[in-house]
């Protein structure tokens, strides 16, 4: 079995701390990321690691014996990092959860736990909204991460997440 070291990144952002990775150690003499780089790194997504944070970062995750991380364990690291920051369903204002659940359903017309892109197309023009196909379309690249041609309720909550401070209850 293969494990693709930060594969819950998604591909964007994934390929975002590989080329991250790639900038900070192609200077290095062994290709790998020392307490170093890993400040300049982290320092560049906004935060201020302390000395003592950097070594507990690096006995955690440096998986090489000179200390230092490799790629996989970089990513490792993002991956923890990132999806640590993210909210869950859990995290969600009650009555926010409720208005995402009832809106799956709305837009979830043969209630088979799924929204197509039909169902997302004949929403907009119930409510009489009009959307052009590559506005389905990126929308529709931006929702469905497991690349399976359907909008899963989780998908749906992941995709919304962001509307929550927008909403007044």
């Amino acid at each position: 079995m293969v494990i693709e070291h930060g594969a819950e990144l998604g591909e964007d952002i994934r390929n975002e701390c590989i080329a991250a990775y790639e900038m900070f150690t192609e200077e290095t003499n062994d290709g790998l990321l020392g307490t170093i780089e890993l400040d300049k790194v982290l320092r560049m997504l906004a935060q201020e690691p302390s000395a003592q944070e950097l070594k507990s970062v690096m006995d955690e995750f440096a998986t090489s014996d000179t200390g230092k991380m490799s790629m996989n364990d970089f990513l490792d690291l993002m991956e923890r990092q990132l999806l640590s920051t993210m909210k869950s369903e859990e995290d969600l204002n009650k009555d926010f959860r409720k208005l995402l659940a009832d809106t799956f359903f709305w837009f979830d017309k043969d209630r088979d736990g799924t929204i197509t892109k039909e169902e997302l197309a004949s929403a907009y023009a119930v409510i009489g909204e009009p959307i052009e196909d590559y506005e389905i379309d990126e929308m529709w690249n931006e929702c469905d991460r497991n690349m399976d041609g359907k909008i899963d309720y989780d998908e749906w909550v992941a995709m919304m997440l962001c509307c929550e401070s927008e909403i007044k209850f």
